[in-house]
């Protein structure tokens, strides 16, 4: 790993119907997405693929020092 950036990784789980996505930092959880980000409501990611494609945008996000928050648009562009 290389000591002067922070080693983020993706992980994709099963939760009851759906699928989540959760974020490590150097193996230590720091975010956790149970529910599609920008989206009214909990609506679960419903394929594993979708949690995958949302985690990995938060991930470039972070990984370029950029917020991880997700806008509407954000999830347009993944979903269109």
């Amino acid at each position: 790993m290389n000591a002067t950036k922070p080693g983020y990784e993706l992980e994709i789980l099963q939760e009851g119907d759906g699928w989540a996505y959760m974020v490590l930092l150097e193996e230590t959880p720091v975010i956790y997405q149970k529910y599609m980000p920008a989206i009214e409501g909990n609506k679960v990611f419903n394929t594993k693929r979708a949690a995958k494609i949302t985690g990995k945008m938060v991930l470039k996000k972070l990984r370029n020092n950029n917020s991880p928050c997700l806008t509407k648009s954000d999830i347009s562009r993944i979903y269109n």
